[in-house]
């Protein structure tokens, strides 16, 4: 398949609505899970609520446009059989009918009436999705994709060892799988945090042209404004620092004194996706949205928009990954149903390929008048090769040699019988 080819041109597009989201998704972390938690002992308790109304806007609009553009990616997944085979597009839609139902009750409802039931059947409906989403783009052969995907199902395969654990204790209650759980507990902060700072280089613009120049002004700016608020609030927030860390991305893995490395990760990772959403390539914006999505997703996520960021950052990075190697092995081990060829382009291949298999054969001689006995003449007849001389035989034509050399004339009978064709006698 071409790179030119239409379906690959939409895959290398993000679906509708998942730059609004991911746009939407940043601005909803900063308010609400960062500027509202920073802020909440040290603002009155009405400028926190008007903050917290004007941040409603933001994280409604990343739930309804990242469930439109999920929705929309799931289909044209699902639809399409050159994404992944089969046995995998079938768990894919066991799962995603699963989540699409829970994230819309989830987040048609108000905060306080959402059951623990709910939520953990979107923690392991999500997990899911992208440990599946994420194995079959690792399969294409972009290398920063396929590191980047393969540590994002890490991530989500430890995310679920640990929810698992959890969910043990509260019914069985104890210490059980205390060591697993703290090694996968950190292990995935690890990887997540690792997501990010491989799919920089692939985010980032290329050349000299206006619009690359604009790409990396909006990197530096974020750059800037990322690195100022992390060290404002390292001075200003010491003892409250990495409690809103936690609140905004769920890591706790750091010590205190380093906790600054988180707000760094994602403040490069955030430049990284700002330079690919405002590049003029689809395919970087595609990039550039899925980054915003991981990083606003946060580890481990609990909350409902949460875990529509985490699991539609994994559907745009897993689609970037299949866009960006239309004629790999398994893009042609899937098999797309190929386009028919022009009838001119088709008929002049034809006409080559006989060309080239049946050579022209030699022109016959001219044919010559028949004689009185029906036979060719001597001319028309190609000389027979020459063999090596075989022991005399009773044979149609030896007798007639031997009447010659005895009677020194020729009989009619004889001279008829000789004048037969060779296929006669």
């Amino acid at each position: 398949m071409s790179s030119t080819d239409p379906r690959v041109q939409a895959l290398r597009a993000a679906p509708p609505l998942a730059i609004l989201a991911a746009l939407a998704a940043v601005v909803d972390l900063a308010i609400n899970r960062v500027a509202v938690r920073a802020a909440a002992e040290t603002v009155e308790a009405p400028v926190l609520l008007e903050w917290m109304r004007i941040g409603a806007l933001p994280r409604n609009l990343a739930g309804v446009a990242g469930l439109f553009a999920l929705l929309s990616a799931l289909v044209t997944y699902l639809r399409m059989p050159g994404f992944a085979p089969l046995y995998v597009r079938l768990p894919v839609a066991g799962f995603a009918g699963i989540l699409m139902p829970s994230l819309t009750i989830a987040l048609a409802l108000p905060r306080e009436r959402l059951t623990p039931l709910i939520v953990l059947i979107g923690m392991f409906a999500t997990n899911a999705l992208i440990s599946l989403f994420g194995s079959a783009g690792a399969g294409y052969r972009n290398r920063v994709l396929k590191v980047a995907l393969i540590l994002a199902v890490a991530t989500a395969l430890q995310a679920l060892v640990v929810v698992t654990i959890a969910s043990l204790r509260a019914v069985l209650g104890g210490g059980i799988g205390g060591p697993i759980a703290y090694l996968c507990r950190h292990g995935g902060e690890l990887t997540w945090l690792l997501v990010p700072l491989v799919l920089v280089p692939a985010a980032l613009p290329r050349g000299r042209s206006p619009r690359a120049i604009v790409s990396w002004a909006a990197a530096a700016l974020v750059l800037v404004i990322g690195l100022a608020l992390a060290v404002a609030g390292q001075d200003a927030l010491p003892p409250h620092y990495s409690t809103v860390l936690y609140g905004a991305f769920r890591v706790a893995a750091l010590p205190e004194a380093a906790t600054i490395l988180y707000v760094l990760v994602a403040t490069i990772g955030f430049a990284a996706a700002f330079a690919g959403m405002t590049s003029d390539d689809p395919w970087k914006r595609q990039v550039g949205a899925g980054i915003a999505l991981w990083i606003a997703g946060g580890y481990a996520a609990r909350s409902p928009i949460q875990l529509l960021d985490a699991v539609l950052a994994i559907v745009l990075l897993a689609r970037a990954a299949q866009a960006a190697d239309p004629e790999g092995l398994r893009r042609a081990a899937l098999r797309w149903r190929a386009q028919p060829a022009p009838r001119d382009a088709s008929a002049i291949i034809e006409r080559e390929e006989q060309g080239e298999t049946e050579p022209e054969s030699p022109p016959e001689p001219e044919s010559a008048p028949a004689t009185e006995s029906g036979t060719a003449p001597a001319s028309a007849i190609p000389p027979e090769p020459a063999t090596e001389p075989e022991p005399a035989t009773e044979s149609a034509s030896a007798p007639t040699s031997a009447t010659e050399s005895e009677s020194g004339s020729v009989s009619p009978q004889d001279s008829e019988r000789a004048s037969k064709p060779a296929s006669e006698s």
